[in-house]
């Protein structure tokens, strides 16, 4: 948990960094404070933080913890991992969990993981694509890892 508030302080997609909150300080303040409500009471006392952090802030957290994902065992969308029995919700938390991801009728769910339909449309593919004449390409192995493993001129020297 700790791994995941400090890589959420360092900036992430759900959460833009705090000016002046660089890793040195972030790694500081969450190994100082060993709750998450001591750490952001931290970062708000010291830094200017823009209104809604600590709901943004958390909503960060459970998405990174808690999104929703395709189960393929079960077939259907469930949570990443279980919620706690202590969960910390934003003060704004509604009982919409859509922030999470959506959570899809598990036979639709099952047909845009099988790449059966449209995530977005929800409208079957034409079962006359054939995705192998796109993939899979033929590669040269030996000719990429000539170019990866060649050393640039400037580092020759």
């Amino acid at each position: 948990n700790r791994f995941i508030v400090t890589c959420i302080l360092f900036g992430c997609d759900y959460l833009k960094s705090i000016p002046g909150l660089g890793p040195k300080r972030t790694l500081a303040i969450v190994n100082q404070n060993r709750d998450l409500h001591q750490i952001l009471n931290a970062i708000e006392r010291t830094y200017t933080v823009p209104p809604g952090f600590r709901n943004d802030f958390i909503k960060a957290l459970l998405t990174f913890k808690h999104q929703t994902v395709f189960d393929p065992e079960q077939k259907k969308v469930l949570p990443l991992n279980p919620f706690e029995r202590e969960m910390i919700w934003p003060e704004d938390f509604d009982g919409d969990l859509n922030f999470l991801g959506p959570f899809i009728d598990p036979k639709v769910s099952t047909l845009i993981a099988t790449g059966s339909i449209d995530p977005i449309s929800k409208i079957p593919f034409e079962s006359s694509v054939n995705v192998t004449h796109v993939l899979p390409m033929k590669i040269d192995v030996n000719r990429v890892l000539a170019v990866v493993t060649e050393v640039p001129r400037h580092l020759q020297e």
